[in-house]
């Protein structure tokens, strides 16, 4: 079903790497991680059943945001 026969590599999230796409705009944060999810994930139940959400997360102690943009489908895969 894939149409990437050979995926690349996982791109892993490093905290430089979130730390770069925290300085983009929420759209273009977006843009990059959707192509990097669709390098590996290329099918007709991708187009038909996999998206993304905006989610933030800040802690009430120290303030810290988390700002992910996880593909749907791949909660809980961590």
């Amino acid at each position: 079903m894939n149409r990437v026969h050979i995926p690349p590599a996982p791109v892993e999230m490093t905290p430089e790497r979130e730390a770069a796409l925290e300085t983009l705009p929420p759209e273009v944060a977006s843009e990059k991680e959707w192509a990097i999810y669709k390098q590996r994930n290329d099918s007709f139940i991708v187009d038909l059943f996999q998206g993304q959400y905006r989610n933030r997360l800040e802690c009430m102690t120290c303030h810290k945001v988390c700002p992910p943009i996880p593909s749907l489908g791949q909660q809980g895969t961590s």
